[in-house]
Parts: C-alpha cells; sequence; structure tokens
C-alpha cells in the first residue's frame, strides 16, 4: 500500500490500464482519499525482478543490451493500446506537469491543439500570453496520441 501527500490516484488508474496489456504492474484493489491523504492499495505481490539502477552498475555490456530490450518492450505494449480520445490523466480528469518544481493540474486536453496551448499558455508566470500564443501556433498537430508512462527513471523500471 502507498499513502501520503505525493501520491497520486491517478497511478493506479495507470496501473490498471497496464495490467490489461500484460505488463508487469502489482494489482489495483482500491484507491481514495481519506481524511486529505491520498491512499493507493496494491496487491501484494512484486511483479518480480528488481529495478534497473539496482542491477545496472554490475551488468556486463551484453547484460545491459538485454535489459535495455525490456523496458523497450514495455513502452511498445504501452503504445499500442488505442488513444482515449484526450490528452491527460488515464482518468481523463487532468493534465498535470511538474516542469518548473511546482505540480500544475489544467482540465484534460480533448486534441493535441489544445496541449499545445496549454505547454506554452498554461504556465504564465513563465511566459507572457502573446508569447506562448505565438510558440503554440508553430507547434505540429498531427502526431498519434500514445499511452506514456511520464515518470520513467531506472528506479522505476523492473526488470528480470
Amino acid at each position: 500500500m502507498r499513502s501520503g501527500k505525493g501520491v497520486l490516484l491517478e497511478e493506479a488508474n495507470a496501473m490498471r490500464i497496464e495490467l490489461d496489456v500484460h505488463i508487469p504492474v502489482p494489482r489495483v484493489y482500491g484507491a481514495e482519499t481519506l481524511n486529505g491523504i491520498s491512499q493507493s492499495h496494491y496487491h501484494g505481490m512484486h511483479p518480480g525482478g528488481g529495478t534497473l539502477d539496482e542491477f545496472w552498475g554490475g551488468l556486463s555490456d551484453t547484460d545491459k543490451t538485454d535489459m535495455i530490450k525490456q523496458p523497450r518492450a514495455i513502452l511498445s505494449k504501452m503504445r499500442s493500446i488505442p488513444p482515449p480520445g484526450f490528452i491527460g490523466s488515464c482518468a481523463g480528469r487532468e493534465i498535470r506537469h511538474t516542469r518548473y518544481r511546482l505540480a500544475h493540474n489544467a482540465p484534460a486536453c480533448q486534441n493535441e491543439d489544445a496541449f499545445n496551448s496549454y505547454l506554452f499558455i498554461g504556465c504564465g508566470e513563465v511566459r507572457t500570453a502573446s508569447c506562448g500564443n505565438a510558440l503554440a501556433r508553430r507547434m505540429r498537430t498531427d502526431h498519434r496520441v500514445v499511452f506514456s508512462y511520464c515518470n520513467l527513471a531506472p528506479r522505476n523500471i523492473i526488470v528480470d
């Protein structure tokens, strides 16, 4: 079980989706907020293996190449999930980023044009609206939207 101020309930939704496409993650039994504290309840079984940062230093070059293939396969599975028709959290309620050390939440974006505007205008403290509008107009809007895990780091990648 995970609980505390930094636990996002959206993480539970992401794990359910990942489990559906056979990505090795703990089974989620519930996620809730009690007295202002977010809690996610996971199945007690660890999916096996260990984190990439635990193993990396002691691996040969051949083993490192083999380890790189495992996250690549997981990312391929994630990208094969049909897009839900919005850009945002798995529940479709919000979009969140922490690029400027503070979390910034906004409603989910319904298309890539809205996402581009969010990137450049959603953080008004950083850029003026006219600068943000000019940058957003130059962004492409024809990318294929894919399911992504936005906290990819060796400490979050379980390998065997």
